[in-house]
């Protein structure tokens, strides 16, 4: 009896670690894929802010941007929206993994 709930326990912690990579990968993909596709050059800010612009000063004025963000949010939220707000954005972020990935499968490129 108490080996069988040892072996559903190293079976549940080995399904856990599993997913947590599987997922933690889609976020990694999700966040560069996004990163590409902001600063590349036929990108969302190229095409935003005109093709005129350098892709250096596009550059420059996304990290800005986001970092102005960043500093603005700390006063934004209480404790527990934060924690809110911080699940929403990695699951967001692992779901825009899940479409670049379908991307690349269905047209061979991802961006």
């Amino acid at each position: 009896m108490m080996q069988d709930l040892k072996q559903l326990k190293d079976t549940s912690v080995l399904l856990q670690t599993v997913a947590g990579f599987w997922l933690l990968a889609l976020v990694l993909i999700g966040v560069c894929g996004s990163i590409l596709e902001v600063i590349a050059p036929q990108g969302w800010l190229a095409r935003t802010l005109g093709v005129g612009m350098s892709i250096g000063a596009a550059a420059i004025i996304s990290m800005v941007f986001v970092a102005a963000v960043g500093w603005f949010a700390r006063e934004w939220a209480s404790p527990g929206e934060k924690n809110r707000v911080s699940d929403i954005v990695f699951y967001a972020f692992a779901c825009a993994g899940i479409l670049f990935l379908w991307q690349i499968a269905t047209t061979g490129s991802g961006f």
